[in-house]
């Protein structure tokens, strides 16, 4: 599920929440009162739950599961500190509901005793509960349009967002506040097996049968080391001539060189290939096939934008 909450009820009274801003009030769409509600919630108003003594948000992330702890030390760890630990019953979860009543939590579909509710990515927006606190990846900060309404929604209902982008360690001199939490590379791992798949489907429907149709999509693998092997058999199609019977090559794109542009890499590199730079590509486009290997580029920040004074434009 793309929505796998662990809910958690503290045992302490939450922090003062801010008020939503009433509907007649609120800007349409994304305006200066929502994303200040959502910046203040997911950064600042965090450190309210963490003990005086100990300022760093790093802690209950950790005691979360979200750096490196195992399931079972994570909700041990929570519950020896007193916090009741509450699990959404899943049968699609990696985590079964049995190793999670095991290590100390509660298994339950009720998550109104819960004060706050924590997941993955956003929620549906008919299942959100007033006057809660919930912890996701919200996809509102930057202001995105698709996700306007899930957010009015938060507002509407008094709940406290608290979201991930935007909980970071304290700032150090001269240096941007790292973030605590961020996509890692098997987002880019997963995304690629889907990207080949997807490609393969996308070539039979112009009447074009490719060695892409052979990977199957990430979530039917049965583990990492499985799917890679797919892929492997899906290159020795390729250099065997998988790919004749298409006049153009096939290019594949990462943009920047984060922790999901190295997970997809990392798949893609598993195919014959040839990395390329940007100026290389104009020449390789004009290359009419066989072509028994696939062409990969990283595209860098000045790949892609330029500065309005270097004559990119008003």
């Amino acid at each position: 599920q793309s929505w796998i909450p662990s809910l958690f009820a503290l045992p302490r009274a939450p922090p003062a929440r801010p008020q939503a801003t009433s509907p007649q009030h609120r800007p349409e769409g994304f305006g200066t009162n929502a994303l200040t509600l959502a910046k203040s919630c997911t950064q600042d108003r965090f450190e309210t739950f963490l003990d005086k003594n100990d300022r760093n948000p790093g802690r209950m992330l950790q005691q979360m599961g979200a750096s490196g702890s195992t399931l079972s030390e994570s909700v041990q760890q929570l519950v020896g500190d007193g916090i009741k630990v509450v699990v959404e019953p899943s049968k699609s979860r990696i985590f079964s509901d049995e190793e999670y009543k095991k290590a100390g939590a509660q298994v339950s579909s009720d998550l109104s005793p819960c004060d706050l509710i924590v997941g993955v990515k956003q929620p549906d927006q008919e299942r959100l509960l007033p006057d809660k606190m919930y912890m996701f990846f919200s996809h509102v900060i930057k202001g995105q349009v698709e996700n306007s309404k899930l957010l009015a929604r938060i507002l509407d209902l008094n709940i406290t967002l608290f979201d991930y982008e935007c909980i970071k360690e304290p700032k150090s001199q001269n240096q941007k506040a790292p973030r605590l939490v961020a996509f890692g590379k098997f987002a880019g791992i997963a995304g690629m097996i889907n990207t080949f798949q997807g490609l393969g489907q996308k070539f039979l429907a112009h009447g074009i049968s490719t060695p892409f149709l052979l990977c199957p999509p990430a979530h039917m693998h049965f583990d990492l080391e499985a799917a890679k092997r797919t892929i492997k058999s899906m290159g020795h199609a390729i250099a065997l001539g998988g790919l004749d019977n298409l006049e153009v090559p096939v290019v594949f794109a990462f943009t920047g060189k984060g922790n999901v542009s190295r997970g997809a890499q990392e798949i893609f590199r598993i195919l014959p290939h040839e990395m390329l730079s940007v100026s290389d590509l104009p020449a390789v486009w004009k290359k009419r096939g066989p072509h028994r290997k696939v062409y990969g580029v990283v595209v860098k920040d000045e790949d892609m934008v330029q500065l309005v004074s270097a004559g990119g434009g008003g």
